[in-house]
């Protein structure tokens, strides 16, 4: 395997689990509806939702190992009145870069039937990519119908919360559901770890014979919140 490619690579894929507070995304506390009143989700949701609000860099991880890049996270809540879950807009892109963002999803954090924590990712169907930087715009978002978002199925990470040695919340996809052509890949997974400050992730692709064939190596990514947010 060519590390110089997978470094290439790594930026471009972390974060399929990523999921951030600014001034207009009410993350810390509940939303108000007009119709229904006060939206109240489960306490997992809420605080897992406001620690993914908010804006992170990799920076500092990139500072002291090569094999990392200066990566930015910025996210924003979107759809507040929604009551199947928190819903949330990212935007990655290299830290020098944020007019060229290279990667643009939508998450939702809910429970499940039983009651688990989980974040579902979404891409947008093609050519109707948002315009970059439109974390910083969030009412932009209404004008785009979730029916029409594209779920990636088996992509959906599963969280839990611990609570050692700090609080926080660790899971990751299951299985190889979660489908990637990057690279020669047959699938992707990702481990995550999210806490106040900050969100490690852990995205790698693997071939049909599960060879690693893209993603970091040595470890996940480490993105530290910039903002107060949480």
């Amino acid at each position: 395997m060519n590390a110089d490619i997978n470094r290439r690579l790594a930026p471009l894929i972390t974060g399929l689990t990523l999921l951030f507070v600014l001034s207009s995304g009410g993350c810390n506390g509940t939303e108000t509806s007009s119709v229904t009143g006060a939206i109240r989700f489960s306490s997992g949701v809420e605080r897992l939702h406001s620690w993914l609000c908010g804006h992170f860099d990799s920076s500092a991880q990139a500072a002291r190992d090569t094999a990392f890049r200066s990566i930015s996270l910025n996210a924003t809540p979107i759809w507040p009145s929604r009551e199947d879950g928190r819903w949330l807009y990212l935007e990655q892109a290299a830290s020098d870069s944020l007019d060229r963002p290279d990667r643009q999803r939508v998450y939702r954090i809910r429970n499940d039937a039983q009651g688990g924590l989980i974040s579902e990712v979404f891409t947008f169907q093609q050519g109707e990519f948002p315009p970059p930087e439109s974390w910083r715009t969030p009412d932009y978002f209404y004008a785009i119908d979730p029916a029409l978002l594209v779920p990636l199925e088996g992509c959906t990470i599963h969280l839990v919360a611990v609570t050692s040695p700090e609080p926080a919340f660790t899971g990751g996809t299951k299985g190889d559901g979660c489908k990637s052509a990057l690279a020669g890949a047959n699938h992707a997974t990702s481990e995550v770890r999210i806490d106040a400050r900050v969100i490690s992730s852990w995205d790698r692709g693997f071939d049909e014979n599960g060879t690693q064939v893209w993603g970091a190596e040595s470890g996940p990514y480490e993105f530290i919140r910039l903002d107060d947010g949480g």
